[in-house]
């Protein structure tokens, strides 16, 4: 791996972490918020971390951004594989 393939793949990693982190706030305000307004703005949200999904390789790609409920994260490596933890 040369050095511009090492730089392109950190950046991938740090856009997944950024979506990863969004969908899951987003996932616990859809579950436990109350306020129309709030989850009007935490959907927003999950609709920007399913578009950074979109953008990113195949095996990236995989996260279900139209579940409800909160996502326990299981294993981190190459895809990303959550469980539903129901509430």
């Amino acid at each position: 791996m040369d050095k511009q393939e090492k730089k392109q793949n950190m950046k991938q990693d740090r856009l997944i972490d950024w979506a990863k982190r969004l969908q899951s706030l987003a996932q616990a305000g859809l579950t436990y918020g109350k306020d129309n307004f709030d989850l009007e703005r935490y959907q927003e949200i999950r609709d920007i971390s399913a578009e950074i999904f979109l953008i990113l390789p195949f095996s990236t790609s995989f996260f279900p951004c139209n579940a409800s409920g909160v996502f326990k994260k299981l294993v981190d490596f190459p895809t990303i594989v959550l469980t539903l933890v129901e509430s």
